[in-house]
């Protein structure tokens, strides 16, 4: 007990006896001995600033106390404190103190789930760190700030904040802050869609973690890791990394950590199956949840808790607890969680038949997603976060697809086909809004440079990475230059992301609206083209098909069959390409066989796509044009070598149809809208074709020796895979000979040089432009005289790069004239940038129409990077093509475009056809692989 002399004020003694009541024991006894020497000591009457310094750190000492406790009524409490603190130290003007108050109060409400009163005050938080150049606070409070915006669903701003607080810790040399930062970078991504970005982040937060002994922050990062690895469908992996997170959180005794692991263990259960383990893991983790006060975390239990009840057949309870899983987080504002609850509900009452209420909650999360997308600004996150998009629109069109079984004429497959756009080549559309609208204008000139600059930097570690294989210790360097590629690559995409926040033009951008029923059969389609739009999403299958007076759908049976089947289509197509290890008659077998089963394969799968409409396209539709626009696995499927879906000897689709490929009906009229009239000025061909890719090529050898230029004599290489004899060339090398790895290098294509000769004697030379040899290099290749030119023909090696889409791209000469190497790789952030307003481009190069398949996107190819340069319509292979077929093929498309005045998808037609007819080349794999994508007029 504590006696103070009597001489000591009442006020001061009351005081004292709060200060010391609210400390530990340990601080008890160290602050009562000091107090009693005070005491000993000639006091002053306390100053009204004394007094409320005093009551001041009494609030905010009796707050920390209350937010330990685990109870939410003690946490509410505690806030009160802190609210008076933060009152009482502004009246005392002590900024410093007010900052801490502030990120306190900002993470206890962010806890709370009330994320705009939290985002309020680490807001004002902020502006005193800045002003106080406190700055490792400042990371600190983007950090929170950063947290706050994830939990709302704004992952653009959150990730802009996380990133701030990077900077700034790694300026201050903060490895635990820089740590914290790098993990919250890595959920935002887990959130986006993209789970490998984000365990790069994961492991390299926890191993930090881990070497400062940061348990509950290890705990967290390992959790993280077992979330991501299981998205990727490693699911013993992902319990592994729990199991050692749950270890951590109860031997540190960090009871959110622990509270979180459980979740991340119920989880599991319920992927395993185990529903019953699951639920009563999960109703563990509520009462930890709520037991703490913890809203944000009450709101993400609940979900998985309803969907578990459902699963275990409750149907009332399964609602009712996901009804309180979407009050709650409305109540907390997370709109994301909204968006996800919204959709499992509608799930669930989709299958209990509750079709309109199922409508109306997948309208909502609709809403939800798209605003949540619209928000960011980056173009990697937009397409990958499209997948939970891509989700609740699959869902969306089979709810309004069971309501128009339900009532057929009450027009509810318009609006499934106008959802169906909804989902179609999404960042496509994007793309061409942006373009057209020139966002760049009125941008900050530096941060324009800045972009230019890395993209010079990217290009030159791309070109110094394509020149590795010449090297010794190829792999090693190569491995360096992924890693700075990756970086640069990172970077340059938050320096777009920064043009378009930055950009007047940008913010006043209106993003294209997908296309109505209405729309497409008033504006699109004429009497001779049929539209066929298919959708393989949500496990089931559709069909539209759309003229220009009516509208049919049909269900698809079996879409896990289709996407197999297309794969296995697209194998059989290509098996004539060269395989190593197996002798001439072991090939011949096998392409003998894959020909059989192609046939059967492909009858069956035209079975399935077309049986609904076979009737019409033997009678009314024979003869009218195919416009189809694909999804999923259909994308590999060239639809012109698929037979008549009829009885009798196998008869390709483009013997009775002209085909075309569209990305999506909205992007056609997109094409159509902003395609400027064509000048009576503009030239008929720009052409590029046989660069030269090796120093050792017999062009350079020969030009080194005569002193000469090249002239247009045909030539053969004979360090590659062709011989100088063109008879010899087996059709089978070239082009179709090598796989796109850049440490093999490229070879040159012995019959492009060919096919160029052809074309060019079709068009006048002064309206032609040829570069070839070292001439077809990318200096013209984005040469601003390409938009001259109403056809632009690119016959050379494609190059494809699944890591990096965007620097998948076309080779030119990878030497000039003097043999000094030279960035020879046109790439696909280039095309982006050009200006092609031309009729048509062709890609006579290899496997051009295949690109990553971004998520929800499709097939992501070069066709599309030039449709977004200003390209009506764009010619593109669907695998590696043969180079003296394609030569062939690419003469009578010519013929048929300069000579017989035939629009560019009959002419394509008719070349496809005469090649069809000739024995050497009957075989689809010859001729098939080109597709036209865009505009048929």
């Amino acid at each position: 007990m504590i006696h103070l002399v009597p001489s000591f004020s009442r006020t001061i003694r009351l005081c004292a006896v709060l200060l010391i009541a609210t400390l530990t024991l340990g601080q008890w006894r160290s602050s009562a001995n000091n107090l009693a020497q005070d005491i000993n000591q000639p006091q002053q009457p306390a100053t009204p600033r004394d007094r409320t310094r005093i009551e001041a750190e009494g609030a905010e000492s009796e707050a920390a106390r209350m937010s330990d406790s685990a109870t939410l009524e003690e946490r509410r409490r505690a806030i009160a404190n802190y609210e008076r603190a933060l009152a009482l130290w502004r009246e005392l003007g002590e900024r410093r103190k007010e900052l801490g108050i502030l990120r306190i109060l900002g993470n206890q409400y962010s806890q709370l789930g009330a994320l705009e009163i939290a985002l309020n005050y680490n807001s004002q938080a902020i502006q005193i760190a800045q002003s106080l150049g406190d700055r490792h606070q400042e990371a600190n409070l983007f950090l929170g700030l950063g947290g706050v915006h994830k939990d709302s669903g704004n992952f653009q701003k959150a990730l802009d904040n996380y990133s701030q607080a990077r900077q700034i810790f790694a300026s201050l040399s903060s490895r635990l802050g820089e740590a914290m930062a790098i993990e919250a970078i890595g959920v935002v991504y887990q959130l986006l869609g993209d789970p490998q970005l984000a365990i790069d982040n994961f492991t390299q937060s926890a191993s930090i973690f881990s070497s400062m002994g940061v348990k509950s922050r290890e705990c967290d990062a390992l959790n993280n890791l077992g979330l991501a690895h299981r998205r990727l469908g490693r699911r013993r992996k992902g319990l592994e990394y729990h199991n050692r997170a749950l270890a951590i959180a109860r031997e540190s005794g960090a009871l959110m950590s622990e509270a979180r692991s459980m979740g991340y263990m119920c989880d599991v259960y319920h992927a395993m199956g185990d529903a019953r383990r699951a639920f009563d893991c999960y109703e563990a983790q509520l009462k930890a949840c709520r037991m703490m006060g913890a809203a944000t975390c009450v709101a993400e239990t609940l979900r998985p808790l309803g969907v578990t009840a459902l699963k275990m057949g409750d149907r009332e309870k399964g609602l009712d607890l996901l009804g309180q899983a979407l009050n709650q987080s409305r109540l907390n504002g997370q709109r994301w969680l909204e968006g996800f609850t919204l959709l499992q509900l509608a799930n669930a009452n989709f299958n209990f038949g509750n079709l309109p209420e199922a409508r109306r909650q997948i309208e909502q999360s609709l809403e939800i997603a798209e605003s949540m997308r619209a928000d960011l600004v980056e173009r990697d996150f937009r397409e990958s976060f499209f997948t939970p998009v891509l989700k609740v629109l699959a869902l969306y069109i089979n709810i309004l697809m069971a309501l128009h079984e339900r009532e057929p004429a009450a027009g509810y497959d318009a609006l499934a086909l106008h959802a169906s756009e909804r989902a179609r080549a999404r960042g496509l559309l994007e793309q061409l809004a942006e373009s057209n609208a020139e966002i760049r204008q009125g941008v900050d000139p530096q941060l324009l440079e800045g972009e230019r600059a890395l993209q010079r930097q990217l290009n030159a570690k791309a070109a110094a990475r394509a020149n590795v294989f010449q090297n010794k210790g190829a792999e090693e360097m190569a491995a360096t230059f992924d890693r700075e590629i990756a970086e640069l690559t990172d970077r340059l995409s938050e320096v777009e992301a920064q043009i378009r926040a930055s950009s007047p033009r940008y913010a006043a951008l209106t993003l294209p609206e997908p296309i109505t029923v209405a729309e497409i059969q008033r504006d699109l389609l004429d009497q001779d083209t049929v539209l066929l739009e298919f959708a393989l999403a949500g496990g089931q299958g559709w069909l539209w098909v759309v003229t220009r007076d009516t509208l049919i759908s049909y269900n698809l049976p079996l879409p896990a069959r289709i996407n197999s089947a297309s794969r296995r289509i697209h194998e059989l197509l290509t098996a004539r390409q060269p395989k190593k290890g197996i002798t001439t008659s072991q090939r011949e077998t096998l392409i003998a066989e894959a020909d059989v089963e192609f046939r059967n394969v492909a009858t069956r799968m035209s079975r399935i796509l077309l049986s609904p409409i076979a009737s019409k396209l033997r009678q009314e539709w024979k003869g009218k044009r195919l416009a189809i626009v694909a999804s999923g696995a259909l994308e590999y499927v060239p639809f012109a070598a698929l037979p008549r879906p009829a009885p009798g000897n196998y008869r390709p689709l483009i013997a009775d149809h002209e085909v075309i490929n569209l990305p999506s009906a909205t992007a056609l009229a997109m094409i159509r809208r902003e395609t400027p009239p064509g000048g009576s000025g503009m030239k008929t061909l720009a052409m590029l074709a046989d660069p030269v890719f090796e120093a050792d090529d017999p062009r350079f050898v020969r030009l080194r020796k005569k002193g000469s230029s090249i002239g247009g004599a045909r030539t053969r290489s004979r360090s590659s895979n062709a011989s100088s004899d063109s008879s010899a060339v087996s059709p089978e090398l070239a082009r179709s000979t090598r796989d796109f790895n850049l440490s093999a290098g490229f070879s040159r294509l012995p019959f492009s040089r060919e096919e160029a000769e052809e074309i060019a004697k079709l068009v006048p030379k002064n309206s032609l432009l040829k570069a070839t040899d070292f001439q077809a290099n990318r200096a013209i290749a984005t040469s601003p005289e390409l938009g001259h030119y109403r056809i632009i023909h690119f016959a050379t090696h494609g190059l494809l790069n699944s890591q990096h889409p965007l620097l998948s791209g076309l080779v030119f000469s990878l030497v000039d004239e003097n043999g000094k190497p030279q960035d020879g790789f046109l790439r696909m952030h280039e095309i982006y940038n050009l200006q092609l307003p031309a009729e048509l481009v062709v890609l006579s190069a290899c496997q051009t129409a295949l690109g990553e398949e971004i998520k929800g996107e499709g097939l992501v190819g070069l066709a599309r990077g030039f449709m977004h340069a200003g390209a009506q319509r764009v010619v593109a292979s669907l695998w590696r093509v043969d180079d003296q077929a394609t030569a062939q093929l690419m003469g009578h498309f010519y013929r048929g475009m300069l000579k017989e005045n035939l629009r560019p998808a009959a002419a394509l037609r008719a070349a496809q056809i005469e090649m069809s007819r000739n024995p050497r080349w009957s075989a689809p794999y010859y001729w098939a692989g080109f597709v036209m994508q865009g505009e048929w007029r």
